[in-house]
């Protein structure tokens, strides 16, 4: 309620306070304001009292089988292999893998590349996997990928065949391997359209990318614009 400036109040303005206020007692000369600021703009202070909070739930509450593809080639410097372990590792602890949850696996890449952990629900499995990621060789994305493919493609003990399937690929998008350049740009294209063609989805994570390899993981990698992020090194 707006007060009226002393000196200005009407008749039952004490008779208005004690009722507002639910008291018989109270001094009405209290709560007039100071004529000497009717001339200001004021108004008057909010608050917002908490009394409980709830914590959010963690993890991911659908089932999802998905693969790491992570790159390790000398092309990743010491800053950025840090970077994109990082960023996979908060990725996991975000998903939180559970039985009947999330399962997450992973392939790697630099000359060659290897399925370093089937598809599993143990959290801490996933972490040392890419933590024990070390840089060094060539770059060859297309046996990345068809790694993690044939994981999320083939019915065994590992993959969930009513489970969406996704991938997440981190790596600067330079492939060089198998031999030449081209090639290898191509057959990695040609490995995520097999991918997607296994109803698998793709998103990827560009560290450490150029203008050209950012165009390259977005439009051949990703295939979608929509699915590819970078972070900047």
């Amino acid at each position: 309620k707006v007060p009226c400036f002393r000196g200005e109040c009407s008749q039952d303005w004490a008779t208005f306070v004690r009722t507002e206020s639910a008291s018989t007692t109270i001094e009405a000369a209290e709560y007039e304001a100071d004529p000497a600021n009717e001339s200001k703009v004021f108004g008057c202070d909010l608050w917002l009292e908490v009394t409980a909070t709830s914590s959010p739930p963690v993890g991911c509450t659908e089932q999802l089988d998905l693969m790491l593809v992570l790159d390790r080639s000398g092309s990743i410097n010491s800053t950025e292999l840090q970077q994109l372990k990082d960023a996979a590792n908060a990725f996991v602890t975000a998903l939180a893998p559970t039985d009947a949850g999330v399962h997450i696996g992973q392939s790697s890449f630099s000359t060659v590349g290897t399925l370093d952990l089937h598809l599993t629900a143990t959290e801490a499995d996933v972490h040392t996997a890419i933590n024990g990621l070390v840089s060094g060789g060539f770059t060859n994305l297309k046996e990345g990928i068809e790694l993690a493919t044939g994981e999320l493609d083939n019915t065994h003990t590992h993959e969930r065949p009513s489970v969406k399937d996704v991938m997440v690929v981190i790596t600067d998008g330079a492939p060089n391997r198998p031999s030449p350049i081209s090639v290898a740009t191509s057959t990695a294209a040609a490995a995520a359209d097999a991918a997607r063609a296994a109803s698998i989805e793709i998103f990827v994570v560009g560290v450490g990318v150029s203008s050209s390899t950012e165009s390259y993981l977005t439009a051949d990698i990703a295939d979608n614009a929509i699915t590819a992020a970078k972070i900047i090194a």
